[in-house]
């Protein structure tokens, strides 16, 4: 079965770019008729510049950090009060010690890392976090609602054990929401396989207090048949003015229910 994304990828793309420039997505309009993968490039080329400025200075500072115990770097990164700073230095150094500076930031920090870096950067330091504490950042930027953030997340190369993590992390209403901002269907299918299914009764919970039925389809859409029917009958269980509601708003936007959530008359089977 095919995933039909609900977001437009050049939309996803822009707000990244936005998010990069710290400017309104409305500002850079003039990019609506770019493809999405040239938005992706110059979003990747500006951060690279943007985190290579003062390279030689970063590289003294990793320099000196190998001869200083990892605690100390972390402390003069959370010293300094930028997460900018924080990612030079974990550029700088190799990857096992920028990991050993990255499980010694408070989760506040590294939550700040992930928002205003590319992913590849953000890596460097986030990929090499134990499981609680990526567990946490991905709980601390639910909070914040960076639902664009925990999209990008999902499509790093996580071993399998990291990624059950930010799947722990992530509130029943942020996988909605950033599932939605996932239009890589390998990336949205790989999110959704690793749900346990108490994971896919609570998604309902979260659709029906948030109206977030667009969001609740696209992410069903993903899932195997196995997972499908589960949600189907979870489906059928909904009081019916909630099932009124998720039927209205499927018609009115017209989105795909393969799995027929929302038909008019659906069984449990």
């Amino acid at each position: 079965m095919s995933v039909r994304s609900v977001v437009d990828p050049v939309v996803v793309e822009k707000l990244a770019l936005a998010r990069v420039l710290r400017v309104d997505p409305k500002d850079i309009e003039y990019l609506d008729a770019a493809p999405a993968g040239d938005i992706r490039d110059l979003r990747l080329q500006i951060m690279e510049l943007i985190t290579s400025a003062n390279a030689a200075g970063m590289q003294r500072i990793a320099s000196i950090s190998t001869i200083i115990p990892p605690a100390i770097a972390a402390r003069i990164a959370v010293r300094s009060g930028s997460s900018l700073f924080a990612a030079r230095m974990a550029v700088a150094m190799d990857a096992a010690r920028a990991a050993e500076v990255g499980r010694r930031l408070p989760v506040t920090m590294l939550a700040d890392i992930a928002m205003d870096l590319d992913p590849g950067t953000g890596a460097t330091l986030i990929g090499g976090l134990p499981d609680d504490l990526l567990v946490d950042v991905v709980a601390e930027l639910s909070v914040r609602e960076k639902w664009l953030t925990l999209a990008e997340f999902a499509e790093q190369e996580f071993s399998e054990t990291q990624f059950d993590a930010v799947v722990k992390g992530l509130s029943p209403i942020a996988l909605l929401r950033s599932g939605h901002l996932i239009y890589k269907e390998e990336v949205l299918r790989r999110l959704v396989r690793r749900m346990p299914r108490p994971t896919i009764d609570t998604l309902f919970d979260a659709a029906a207090t948030h109206d977030a039925w667009a969001e609740l389809l696209h992410t069903v859409e993903a899932m195997d048949q196995d997972a499908g029917t589960y949600a189907r009958q979870t489906a059928a269980r909904l009081a019916p003015p909630i099932r009124a509601r998720a039927a209205a708003a499927k018609a009115a936007e017209g989105l795909a229910d393969s799995y027929r959530l929302f038909d008019e008359k659906v069984s449990g089977a």
